[in-house]
């Protein structure tokens, strides 16, 4: 089990920002931008004024899913634990 300190933990999340805010973002973005265009060459005129929430609901997949789905692809992450293993548990000191 990952023990961090007060200090180390503020690192990681830090530089875990910092990707969600430059990177994440534009990615982000760019998949709304996509995804709001697709969906809006297939939507009736009726329901056009619609189409930037209706392709905001693709966000999720796009983000989340598909990347976590891509890291256990490339086997970045795992789904086989040994019985004794907490594999999203750690610890942070608060001193």
């Amino acid at each position: 089990m990952p023990i961090y300190s007060k200090a180390q933990y503020g690192e990681l999340m830090a530089k875990a920002e910092q990707f969600m805010k430059n990177r994440m973002g534009e990615l982000i973005e760019t998949i709304d931008n996509v995804s709001e265009h697709i969906i809006g060459e297939h939507t009736p005129n009726r329901l056009k004024k619609s189409v930037a929430r209706i392709s905001g609901q693709d966000r999720f997949y796009h983000t989340v899913c598909a990347p976590a789905k891509k890291m256990l692809d490339m086997k970045y992450i795992s789904t086989s634990y040994n019985p004794l293993e907490m594999p999203t548990t750690y610890v942070v000191l608060s001193k």
